[in-house]
């Protein structure tokens, strides 16, 4: 077959308009950060502070994010103290940690306090700070000397679970097995199981309504006046084990306990995990200030629930991996990325996590797709092919495959679903049977294939040794680098633009320079070499304006992340311009026009309603100059540089094919000028390409050699 085959270059580059880039990666999408919640505190700006076996956080429930205290981390927390921007904390070994609202300072055994697991802190009206340790009784600090109460100073115990104040400046003490203590200030006195009390072991203490509530093991008891009433599985609470309350906003009580949480008001209503909770135990509670409450489990995390809304945060939520193969949309908005480390769903500013660590069998996970009745189809390397339905994954059998390498997954403008399998070929699920659809065609046998469907239901087929193209009219074509003038049978990607042409992105050896992207009109293949600033490409997109990106692994001396095309000028944008990484693997287009790119230091959106400028420094008087013009044997160039930069050039020929290539790396800011020895070369027009890190300008060359 003759080979048909175009070059273009283009020597005009604009790369004046540009979206604002924000970066998500695992650091700044993380969830809780801890599987255990033991205490929470609403602050009064409607943030929620946590204490967690794995440090503070503090939730903001507008943002849908967590942030941590640096100091606290990989610390077990057990109780928080606030007054104003003082925060005090205990923990699980480590003492307690004071917050002044600049530095952290650690008080222990070692320098006066009784004992270094803190399970309750209070004040009194003197100012001092209580802290009721677990084995070593209770402490008071004045600011400069500690003071400790315990079985020594005639306490019954030295094991203290909580400590509180109350209205009339009482100091309360829950303890482990003798009941709670109350100190007016002078003297002690204990209430116990005898006294009415509804458990020995009293967990947290509160006051509302001029009585008394005590989480005990064995229920709740409220007292008055001394007397007690007491709540149990027997008169309708949730479990015995009560951890925690909360009066909220509309004067119910909601109570966490070993078995769910009841909310007493009228009548007892409880509530658990068939409602909506992460886990059954509640071992803290609390009502934020915009009204919101907080339940936090010993195990998993914690719920949150708003109204009729409930979201459950884990250790795990967040962006899975920074490694990011995938994005896709379903139609309520939420977007869904693929990663080396599970599927991560991205909810308003919600992140959910679906792998190991939250119960699904997903690991590194190849690809994702979304069908007509959102279901989200992820194919992974080793797991196997797995439909999430809306409220659980399933693991999709395919009849006689073996294999859990799944490579890719696409559904079609039928719904029908086509996958990938490593060793197996293309398979096609449709009106519920799976077929195997590469068998006994040009594709069986190929592996890591990825497919794509045209505007004309065509379907395409392309890995790393040829591009395939099957029509239910005019059955297979194979297009390849020999016969048809594609740049290179490596081909990494294939879009579509809204003329109805077919572009795709190749990969090659970085010693022959030939990757590039090529468009085809039917007929033939254009191909576009030199204007292409990206070695190894991944992907091509094109978006809702008709532009076309593409983007891989940038070469070591530049740091060039996607390359736009914009039918006339070709711009490019770099980690100056805010993008995490020169590594991008895939791009995709939200219903918000946002584009996202998917690299391997996490995910970018570009926000087209924010757009900014970003204006040539160089004059067209600054231009660098070739001389003698033309050339031969030798060349001088000249270029000026308005601030230090890394600095390459290329020499082409007329088809693109870069003749030499020369990286100055870091050069100084002011005049230079290099030397060209281009003898070797035919006779000729050639092209001078230079680049900096904010520009990309070409000369024409003619060279005449004898």
């Amino acid at each position: 077959m003759k080979k048909i085959i175009s070059i273009f270059l283009f020597i005009f580059f604009s790369s004046n308009i540009f979206p604002q880039w924000t970066n998500y990666n695992q650091n700044n999408t993380q969830g809780l950060g801890g599987d255990m919640v033991s205490d929470m505190i609403a602050l009064p700006d409607g943030k929620v502070l946590i204490a967690t076996n794995n440090g503070l956080k503090k939730y903001d429930k507008d943002e849908g994010s967590f942030s941590n205290y640096p100091d606290l981390q990989n610390k077990l927390l057990l109780d928080i103290y606030t007054s104003g921007s003082l925060i005090w904390t205990g923990t699980n070994g480590y003492g307690v940690y004071y917050y002044n609202g600049n530095l952290w300072t650690n008080y222990n055994s070692d320098n006066g306090l009784a004992g270094n697991i803190v399970r309750g802190i209070t004040n009194d009206n003197a100012g001092n700070m209580w802290l009721a340790t677990y084995g070593g009784g209770i402490s008071k600090y004045n600011g400069t000397s500690w003071t400790t109460y315990g079985t020594a100073q005639g306490l019954p115990t030295n094991f203290f679970y909580s400590a509180f104040k109350d209205n009339d400046g009482n100091l309360w003490f829950g303890t482990s097995g003798h009941g709670v203590l109350k100190y007016n200030g002078s003297e002690w006195t204990s209430y116990t199981v005898a006294d009415g009390l509804a458990g020995s072991t009293v967990l947290k203490i509160y006051e509302y309504d001029s009585f008394m509530w005590f989480c005990c093991v064995g229920g709740v008891s409220a007292m008055h006046e001394e007397f007690f009433t007491n709540y149990t599985t027997d008169n309708g609470l949730a479990g015995n084990i009560a951890y925690c309350m909360v009066k909220g906003n509309d004067n119910k009580f909601r109570i966490g306990t070993n078995n769910g949480v009841s909310i007493i008001g009228s009548s007892i209503e409880n509530i658990d995990t068939s409602n909506g909770l992460a886990n059954n135990k509640v071992i803290s509670i609390c009502q934020s200030t915009n009204g919101f409450y907080c339940y936090g489990h010993e195990n998993n995390g914690m719920t949150i629930i708003s109204g009729q809304e409930i979201q459950n945060f884990f250790n795990w939520n967040g962006l899975a991996s920074n490694y990011v193969y995938k994005a896709c949309e379903t139609s309520d908005g939420s977007l869904w990325f693929a990663t080396s480390y599970g599927v991560t769903r991205k909810q308003g500013n919600i992140w959910t996590t679906y792998n190991t660590n939250s119960g699904v069998n997903i690991g590194y996970v190849n690809d994702i797709a979304i069908d007509a009745n959102n279901n989200v189809w992820a194919a992974c390397n080793y797991n196997g092919l797995y439909k999430f339905n809306g409220e659980t994954w399933q693991q999709q059998v395919i009849p006689g495959v073996s294999s859990q390498n799944v490579t890719s997954v696409y559904v079609d403008s039928q719904g029908s679903i086509w996958v990938n399998i490593h060793n197996y070929g293309v398979y096609k699920f449709s009106n519920n049977q799976w077929t195997n659809f590469s068998n006994g065609t040009s594709i069986s046998g190929h592996s890591y294939i990825k497919i794509f469907e045209d505007s004309q239901g065509k379907m395409w087929f392309y890995s790393y040794n040829a591009l395939h193209c099957y029509s239910n009219s005019s059955g297979w074509t194979i297009y390849t680098q020999a016969e048809h003038g594609i740049p290179n049978n490596y081909v990494t990607g294939i879009t579509e633009d809204q003329n109805g042409f077919i572009w795709i992105a190749t990969r090659g050896q970085e010693a022959d320079q030939n990757w590039c992207i090529s468009k085809f009109d039917g007929t033939h293949w254009n191909n576009y070499w030199a204007s292409i600033h990206n070695s190894y490409l991944n992907f091509i997109f094109c978006d809702s304006n008709n532009k076309i990106w593409t983007g891989g692994n940038s070469p070591y001396y530049n740091n060039v992340a996607v390359t736009l095309f914009d039918g006339v000028n070709w711009s490019f944008h770099t980690t100056s311009d805010g993008l995490p990484s020169a590594a991008v693997i895939n791009a995709f287009e939200d219903s918000q026009g946002n584009i996202w790119l998917c690299t391997n230091s996490g995910i970018s959106k570009g926000d087209i309603t924010i757009v900014k400028n970003k204006e040539p420094e160089i004059t067209e008087e600054a231009h660098p100059s070739v001389f003698p013009n033309p050339a031969s044997g030798k060349f001088v160039f000249k270029y000026s540089l308005n601030k230090a930069s890394l600095v390459q050039f290329e020499l082409t020929d007329v088809y693109g094919h870069v003749v030499m290539s020369e990286n100055f790396r870091m050069q100084n800011e002011g005049e230079h000028q290099y030397t060209v020895d281009v003898t070797k070369y035919a006779s000729g027009l050639y092209f001078l390409i230079f680049t900096d890190e904010n520009r990309r300008l070409t000369n024409k060359i003619v060279i005449k050699n004898n």
